[in-house]
């Protein structure tokens, strides 16, 4: 027998037994055919039947921690388990969401004490990251919660993984307004003046950026929480 009928006889007996353990109307045959060997030996080079046998054996090995899965959480331990952790995961997750709130609050507040009630601010967080956006909201919007101006806002950015520094990335982007009339338009000014004082405020950028690795820091925490019930709805024979 040459090495690629091994290799077709084995994918057979793998493609096999997953079908039978899925049940399938129509399962494949546990041995191919002589039309299938010449088939498959035509069609296909060593390299391609090993990749398919790879893949079926993938699958296979999926294929049981789902069916071990199922058939726990099948059980009244394992219902009350999956339970448990789908409680703490939704718990958790309006954990992270109330970091976010705590943050834009802070700086909400210090936003309208510097700058005046116009101004907000809103934040979300990534993997070992905050996004931010501050500037003027927009004063005609009908939307629930706000909108900033047009072009009246910039960005924050706070990462723990800075591409291999020491240090965090703590920086601030901003775009511009195109051109507008000095005299009349004291909107734009408004916000060019308050763009200005916010990046020369060295106390309140101090305050943020410590704000925002404490943030981070619990963020990290509760992900990584949340990472391990999510192992555990995934395997939890594991």
């Amino acid at each position: 027998m040459s090495q690629k009928e091994k290799l077709i006889y084995q994918y057979f007996a793998l493609k096999h037994k997953f079908d039978m353990n899925e049940n399938c109307e129509r399962p494949c045959s546990a041995e191919p055919t002589e039309k299938d060997i010449r088939s498959m030996r035509k069609e296909f080079k060593v390299m391609d039947l090993e990749y398919k046998i790879s893949c079926v054996e993938t699958a296979l090995k999926n294929q049981a921690i789902r069916i071990a899965r199922e058939n726990y959480f099948a059980t009244e331990e394992g219902k009350l388990a999956k339970e448990n952790a789908e409680n703490e995961k939704a718990n958790l997750c309006i954990q992270r969401k109330n970091l976010i709130i705590e943050l834009e609050d802070w700086l909400n507040k210090e936003l309208h004490y510097l700058f005046g009630n116009n101004w907000k601010c809103r934040f979300n967080t990534g993997y070992k990251s905050i996004r931010g956006e501050i500037g003027v909201k927009n004063r005609d919007s009908k939307r629930e919660g706000f909108d900033f101006e047009f072009g009246h806002s910039f960005d924050i950015y706070f990462d723990l993984d800075n591409f291999g520094e020491q240090s965090p990335r703590f920086e601030m982007n901003y775009g511009t307004l195109g051109s507008f009339d000095l005299f009349t338009d004291t909107y734009r000014s408004e916000y060019l003046e308050g763009q200005g004082k916010f990046a020369n405020n060295k106390k309140l950028l101090k305050d943020l950026f410590d704000k925002m690795m404490d943030i981070e820091k619990r963020n990290e925490v509760i992900e990584n929480k949340i990472n391990e019930i999510d192992e555990f709805l995934k395997n939890p024979n594991k």
